[in-house]
């Protein structure tokens, strides 16, 4: 039985779901078009900053969101397809937290890879290809990525530019061509 300080108390709380619900419904399309973002590999700006700190405001919101609606969530969760639901997202968030890769930890991705060849002169970068450097340069420039030379680095050719970076490096690391096989 509930008394009327109870039901004041009640009524009180659940006026958070005007706001609690429209910050849910921002903060996880603002999650959601970062996340893409992120995905498709889309670096410059704010785009990971934001993603990774302002996702915070989707999971206060849900978790109000959850507690605003508590008697509801539980209910789906007392059928079938929740506890499912529920169970396979535990499990896939379980597994994300192995590690993998170098055994400390963390793994070595492509775009660290990338971001270190990107700091190496291209006589280094020649050198680990086994081809002359002209060789190499001559590539670049086929590629359209003119004013290389010995000791500058792709870091210096792109200017951040990522998909140049990207065209950069398969240029570096193409088949060798027909005039380098006569070498």
């Amino acid at each position: 039985m509930s008394t009327p300080e109870t039901a004041s108390a009640v009524k009180k709380f659940s006026s958070i779901r005007k706001w609690v619900t429209p910050l849910t419904m921002g903060a996880f399309l603002l999650t959601a078009g970062t996340g893409l973002g992120l995905f498709f590999e889309v670096r410059w700006g704010l785009v990971k900053p934001i993603h990774e700190w302002l996702s915070l405001t989707l999971v206060a919101g849900a978790l109000l969101h959850v507690w605003d609606h508590r008697k509801s969530v539980l209910k789906h969760l007392s059928g079938t397809w929740g506890k499912a639901f529920v169970a396979a997202g535990a499990a896939i968030l379980i597994a994300s937290l192995i590690p993998f890769g170098n055994g400390k930890g963390g793994q070595l991705s492509s775009r660290d890879l990338g971001e270190t060849l990107e700091r190496i002169p291209l006589a280094q970068l020649a050198a680990a290809r086994n081809l002359p450097v002209d060789s190499l340069v001559a590539r670049l420039n086929a590629a359209g990525i003119p004013n290389a030379t010995a000791t500058t680095t792709l870091a210096q050719l792109t200017a951040g530019d990522h998909r140049l970076k990207q065209h950069a490096l398969a240029a570096v690391f193409a088949g060798p061509q027909k005039e380098e096989e006569d070498d």
